[in-house]
């Protein structure tokens, strides 16, 4: 027997970030014929291929929503030098940071991260991130008297300021440490380091696509409900949600009303 299937976006979810960020996540219902309405997902198994891009895309989402909800000071690169440390082992790698940040912290810094490891083609490891809480009192900040390297020279000279941690170049390599100035576009940023290659490449040493600090905050959910509006000019849309994003709450809650 053939039923009338009928796709409507009706079915809301609102998350606050923060004071100036609101993400409203619209499901749409599958209604048949003399049927309850049920969530519409596609049939069968999906291929490696759309399995991947499901992973790559929570993956991002969960990022922009660390980055978003909670406060960062600091947009780092950490690199590693090969003279001082294994730079294809990003097992140790990881576990020795954990412990150089730990000994920080026993210093009374409540320091805060959320990095994520970028594997160059010849196998070395370096990390990309957030950091909070570390006392910009204890970095070292890079003058044009030094000898830096070229792209250092240039952020200077376009009056950025930059800094390297010096307990961690002493131990890792070098680090290049940059003030953040608007955590939307460094979440946006960061966040397209999450690539197939570097999923393809964790997923081989069983390790994780990024690492974060425990207790972070996450997004909250505010309302709940059915959606009475089209949703106009989405940010994201599939065959199954349309995604918007909302600078003013009122705005986002209209779409709950008649």
């Amino acid at each position: 027997m053939n039923y009338e299937k009928i796709y409507v976006c009706n079915y809301g979810t609102l998350r606050m970030f923060n004071a100036d960020d609101y993400k409203l996540s619209c499901m749409r219902y599958r209604f048949i014929k003399n049927s309850e309405p049920k969530f519409y997902t596609p049939k069968g198994n999906a291929g490696n291929d759309e399995k991947l891009e499901n992973n790559i895309s929570r993956t991002k989402s969960r990022i922009i929503e660390l980055g978003k909800c909670n406060d960062w000071d600091l947009f780092v690169t950490l690199t590693l030098n090969p003279n001082k440390y294994d730079r294809k082992n990003l097992g140790k790698f990881i576990s020795d940071l954990s412990q150089l940040i730990r000994d920080e912290r026993k210093k009374g810094y409540d320091i805060k991260y959320l990095l994520i490891p970028e594997r160059h083609k010849d196998g070395c490891w370096h990390m990309h991130g957030f950091i909070h809480g570390l006392p910009i009192e204890k970095l070292h900040e890079f003058t044009l008297s030094e000898r830096l390297p070229k792209k250092i020279i240039d952020k200077l000279k376009n009056g950025k300021r930059v800094f390297t941690w010096e307990k961690y170049a002493d131990k890792f390599g070098y680090a290049d440490i940059e003030l953040i100035q608007s955590k939307d576009a460094a979440s946006a940023y960061i966040s397209k380091y999450i690539t197939k290659d570097l999923i393809s490449s964790v997923k081989e040493l069983n390790a994780h696509a990024f690492y974060a600090s425990k207790g972070l905050k996450s997004s909250e959910i505010i309302h709940q409900g059915a959606v009475l509006k089209i949703i106009e000019n989405p940010t994201y849309e599939n065959d199954y949600v349309s995604v918007k994003w909302f600078k003013d709450v009122a705005k986002a809650l209209q779409y709950f009303e008649v």
